[in-house]
């Protein structure tokens, strides 16, 4: 039996539209109810969890954030990973080259706008905070970071970035490209694959006895941990090679509650 499911938020178990179904809401709490372990596996620093409880009465107890640096088991933190300071100001002067936005992630959410120009999609989260170049450099040095992120509509620049940054930083960091827009710098050794293998540890849960569910690129190194990997049809073709179980639905379809009904609870969609 699966006694935990990890999930993916963006794009997996959010709709298109940000929110959670009704169909999801009942069955992440019939999961909670029956004593197993359902955990948004997330990319995401923050996470508003008054506004789940307020929207949809929902709590999350467990969480796997910031691509598997921050582990949370019964609401308490058990493990914050961060970069070494030396290792985040070598990344920091590698993204200066190329005149690009970044967001570093230290506490709050640090917003370095290269162009001045007001990225209001970032504004959902309640502890961000504009800073200069100067400033962003000087909590590359100093602060304790989980991640950055440089972003662009230039997706040309994003991908010399990509194809450059492991060398220029001494393969001493760990990337992923969930979105065009943007790729997520973490730690050495740092994904969603190790966030998932801390937390059953922890939990004392077999890995084979957990479920992950995902969308994009940055899903799969948990995707390939997992005891059974699980896509939505809106999924990128790679993570569709990758697992071992496709949905015939969407996240605005409630995916993840046919894959749980069908996998968890042995109840098959017609």
């Amino acid at each position: 039996m699966y006694k935990a499911v990890f999930c993916d938020l963006d794009e997996t178990l959010f709709t298109s539209d940000k929110i959670i179904s009704k169909e999801d809401v009942e069955t992440i709490k019939r999961m909670q109810d029956a004593g197993l372990y359902f955990v948004p596996c997330t990319g995401r620093y923050l996470l508003d969890l008054a506004e789940y409880k307020e929207k949809y009465g929902l709590e999350f107890p467990h969480l796997v954030t910031c691509d598997g640096a921050k582990i949370t088991l019964n609401n308490q933190l058990c493990y914050d990973g961060i970069f070494d300071n030396r290792v985040a100001v070598k990344v920091m002067d590698f993204l200066f080259n190329y005149g690009i936005s970044i967001k570093l992630y230290s506490g709050n959410i640090y917003i370095y706008s290269f162009d001045g120009s007001d990225h209001g999609d970032h504004r959902r989260f309640p502890k961000v905070a504009d800073v200069s170049k100067e400033e962003i450099y000087k909590l590359a040095k100093t602060a304790k970071v989980s991640k950055i992120i440089p972003f662009t509509n230039d997706y040309d620049l994003l991908s010399e970035i990509m194809n450059k940054i492991n060398e220029a930083c001494d393969n001493e960091i760990e990337f992923f490209h969930p979105h065009h827009t943007f790729i997520e710098i973490c730690p050495k050794g740092q994904s969603k694959a190790k966030g998932v293998k801390d937390f059953c540890q922890l939990a004392g849960i077999d890995i084979k006895e957990s479920i992950g569910i995902g969308d994009s690129g940055n899903d799969k190194p948990m995707l390939e941990t997992v005891g059974l990997s699980c896509c939505v049809a809106n999924a990128v073709e790679d993570i569709k090679k990758t697992v071992k179980h496709i949905s015939k639905y969407t996240n605005n379809e409630s995916a993840v509650t046919v894959i749980i009904n069908e996998f968890v609870f042995g109840e098959k969609d017609d």
